[in-house]
């Protein structure tokens, strides 16, 4: 369970560099081609925030004793592509969405891993 303390910190740093990416694309006018949609890439920054403060939260109230491998890994895996769905979005904003469209089907995977992982991770919790 200790990866999620060090995919927390990692996550941190994602989101330090792309708050910095966001100042250099919104204030000094680079990489505007690139990074189309500003907001979609401010989500993108506050959701990586988000994903290393509930990566650290689950590990420090699920901990090593009731806490499973196979657990971490879905968290991880949900915290890491979540934000990516922001960031592919502040390229391309115009990418299609439809719910079969590998977008929404990248959507879907993402959200059932950050939804078991966590799901998971609540049910230890209620369970004790």
């Amino acid at each position: 369970m200790e990866i999620l303390l060090k995919s927390g910190a990692l996550f941190l740093i994602i989101s330090l560099l792309l708050a910095w990416l966001l100042v250099a694309v919104k204030f000094l006018g680079l990489f505007t081609r690139v990074f189309v949609n500003q907001k979609y890439l401010l989500s993108a920054h506050i959701d990586y925030i988000f994903m290393a403060i509930l990566n650290w939260l689950v590990y420090h109230v699920v901990g090593n004793a009731h806490g499973n491998e196979i657990m971490a890994w879905l968290i991880i895996g949900g915290s890491t592509l979540n934000p990516l769905l922001f960031l592919i979005m502040s390229v391309a904003p115009e990418v299609k969405k439809t719910p079969f469209s590998p977008f929404g089907l990248f959507s879907s995977f993402s959200f059932s891993l950050t939804t078991a992982g966590y799901g998971w991770a609540a049910a230890v919790v209620l369970v004790g």
